[in-house]
């Protein structure tokens, strides 16, 4: 019996792979997928309770916890919400004198006061911007073996936080990025956004090169972002052969390649003609004496190597290493590229023609096919959009940025929509961000997602409008604290019976750290900071060397200004989930290991940033505990500034001991300078307060 069970199980698998590959060719029939069909505004739900809700979004809420027979959860104290909100816009938190002032304020609109203030802080489109960035999979280097730095990708990120921080309606950020170039070829800042299409993974490898492939993989990566980024749907799947599950045929894959098919990668030059004549005569004038010093050096060698029986080898030596020193200083010389735009451009020769690939292998030539939208996508508009034909040079991009960003597209509002939810959420109402087909999940409320896209539109496009809908919602403000009810009713949170506790990522934790310990530098904008890095890390690369940035200030500056070298994470990043940049990140994930317990306690920067946020203790609270043995200001200092609120008494005596204790130990054991033992043991105290729970999560 148990083998015929194994073998009809066997059977089974086999069939069901054989059923799979046979389907290859052809494309589902249901092309009325929920997510196919233009959003429809739904009629805001009645409800039992009519007093919980504040805004549209809390209806349709509600009205899903009422048919599970769940209440939603109790408001959240003001102080964590404050904290909540902060962390959410701004990616930092609020300090110990901000709270106070809310929770002070007696005017019933405090709390959207304050989302107001905080949406337009230049924090904010920091915070946003970094869900972007992940999305787009952004990184200042290649990928692949060498991992080139690319010394401009800098201003496209720097665009996107100014982009956010302006509010810049959503369709209009859109059409920048696909076809800045195209809507305005003679603004030099139209050209920034452009870089979007050059973020992907760069193979650069020695040798000879297959230029279609190449080619191919350029072609590939500008496609499949596209696909992730804005229709939320895995195109990519339609590369080899018809969309297994999705109403997405190869040739649709290639249709819609083809509107790069004349795209090229284009450095775009910030210098004026002339500075521009005047670097390429510098940099020949430098290639010049190079070459020289290099045929100088290879005609000693051949003399010394032909002298090396005579007398006159070591004079020939002498004079091999003075042109060696020579050229080294020539070398080093060499002038600087000029500030440059990473951006795109049409070709200016005949557009190449888009063939279907076979099995996807570039060079294995099918059918050649013209730029169009996919089928299943095609017929949503009431205003048909024209794509420029084959003997039409450019206006591809900039037709498929129209495309895009057609009022009724099933697709684009709801995929930032929901990428919004799940920012401020944790889990979007589609869990599945870049994946809105077939296999990816059901949205958990179709109706709430839908009106969320209409109402983006309706707004103009406003990503702030939707982020103040969702952050002054009564569903934002419930509480995160578990319920036996809710456990057992909606166990994974899907229905939001209460708020989820979420811990900070990594890069929300570093900046976390720099701002309590009074090292943030706020200075926003420019090219990437290269931060320290162990040197069993930094020695990996494998060409070049890493530079760490010097500057302590510069070091000290919001995780969104890294250098990210692809090929090179650091370990407190590493740890703690940050993505790897090679491919679209719709969600990070968020594991729990015994090596972020590591990093926060052992990590050369926690340790110093502990050391530092122990100094602000010396002098916030030195003269209250100056002649005395009472260190209990320390602990309400250290609890004021890490978790903006006053400790209670049990933690204030806690806190106390742990510090005498230090005290004790360090002076017996380590005997530093009778200065420097209440410094030590103070930073271990602060290292303890921000391992805390309060401190990680909120």
């Amino acid at each position: 019996m148990r083998q015929s069970y194994c073998l009809r199980v066997v059977l089974g698998c086999a069939a069901a792979i054989v059923a799979l590959f046979s389907t290859r060719g052809t494309v589902r029939a249901d092309e009325t997928h929920w997510a196919l069909v233009p959003p429809v505004r739904a009629a805001i739900p009645e409800t039992e309770d009519r007093t919980w809700s504040l805004t549209p979004i809390d209806a349709f809420v509600l009205a899903k916890l009422e048919a599970l027979g769940l209440p939603p959860s109790p408001a959240e104290s003001r102080r964590r919400l404050i904290r909540r909100v902060t962390l959410d816009l701004t990616g930092l938190p609020p300090t110990y004198q901000e709270v106070c002032e809310f929770l002070n304020d007696p005017s019933p609109r405090a709390y959207e006061e304050l989302v107001d203030r905080l949406l337009a802080s230049p924090h904010c489109g920091e915070r946003l911007g970094q869900l972007w960035l992940d999305v787009v999979r952004y990184a200042d280097s290649d990928g692949f073996e060498y991992d080139t730095a690319r010394p401009s990708a800098w201003r496209y990120r720097d665009w996107v936080i100014g982009a956010f921080n302006e509010d810049m309606p959503y369709d209009q950020f859109i059409r920048e990025q696909i076809a800045g170039d195209e809507l305005a070829p003679d603004d030099l800042q139209k050209l920034i956004p452009t870089g979007l299409h050059r973020l992907g993974p760069l193979r650069e490898n020695a040798g000879i090169q297959d230029l279609e492939k190449n080619r191919q993989e350029i072609l590939v990566e500008m496609t499949d972002a596209v696909g992730s980024a804005f229709l939320g749907l895995t195109v990519g799947c339609a590369k080899c052969h018809d969309h297994k599950f999705d109403p997405i045929s190869q040739e649709d894959y290639y249709c819609l390649q083809a509107f790069f098919a004349a795209t090229i990668p284009a450095d775009a030059p910030m210098a004026s003609a002339e500075a521009a004549k005047a670097h390429e005569r510098r940099l020949e004038e430098w290639n010049t004496s190079v070459k020289q010093l290099q045929q100088q050096i290879a005609e000693l060698e051949k003399q010394r190597s032909a002298s090396a029986s005579t007398g006159e080898a070591e004079q020939d030596t002498a004079g091999l290493a003075n042109f060696k020193s020579q050229l080294e200083a020539v070398q080093s010389s060499q002038p600087q590229p000029l500030d440059t735009i990473m951006a795109v451009s049409e070709m200016e020769s005949e557009t190449p023609p888009t063939y279907v690939l076979l099995r996807g292998v570039p060079g294995q030539h099918g059918q050649v096919v013209q730029a169009r939208f996919p089928r299943a996508l095609r017929e949503f508009s009431s205003s048909p959009i024209r794509v420029p034909t084959e003997n039409e040079r450019t206006g591809r991009r900039r037709a498929l940025a129209e495309w895009l960003t057609a009022a009724d597209h099933p697709l684009t509002a709801r995929v930032l929509v929901n990428r919004l939810w799940q920012h401020h959420f944790g889990r979007g109402l589609v869990s599945t961000p870049n994946d809105f087909g077939l296999m990816g999940e059901a949205p958990s409320h179709p109706q709430l997602l839908d009106w969320l896209a209409t109402e983006f539109v309706r707004s103009g496009w406003s990503i702030k409008h939707i982020q103040r809908l969702i952050v002054t919602s009564a569903s934002y403000r419930q509480s995160s604290q578990l319920r036996d009810d809710t456990e057992a009713g909606d166990p994974q949170n899907v229905f939001l019976s209460r708020m989820p506790a979420r811990r900070l990522d990594a890069e929300t934790l570093r900046d976390a750290v720099l701002a309590v310990s009074g090292r943030l530098n706020r200075k926003s904008g420019g090219p990437g900071v290269r931060v320290m890095l162990p040197a069993e890390i930094s020695s990996l690369v494998y060409k070049g060397t890493w530079d760490a940035t010097t500057s302590p200030s510069e070091l000290a500056r919001r995780s969104i200004y890294r250098f990210v070298k692809r090929n090179l994470q650091p370990p407190l990043f590493a740890a703690f989930d940050a993505p790897d940049t090679l491919a679209s990140c719709a969600r990070r994930n968020q594991s729990t290991h015994a090596g972020q317990a590591l990093i926060l306690l052992n990590s050369p920067f926690i340790e110093k940033q502990a050391a530092n946020l122990a100094g602000r203790l010396l002098r916030d609270a030195g003269s209250l505990v100056s002649g005395t043995d009472d260190v209990t200001p320390y602990v309400r200092r250290a609890y004021e500034l890490a978790l903006s609120r006053k400790p209670s008494e049990p933690e204030t005596r806690l806190g106390a001991e742990f510090i005498k204790s230090q005290l004790r130990v360090i002076g017996e054991d380590v005997s530093p300078p009778a200065s420097r033992v209440l410094e030590m043991a103070l930073g271990d105290y602060c290292l303890v307060v921000l391992n805390l729970d309060e401190f990680l999560f909120y």
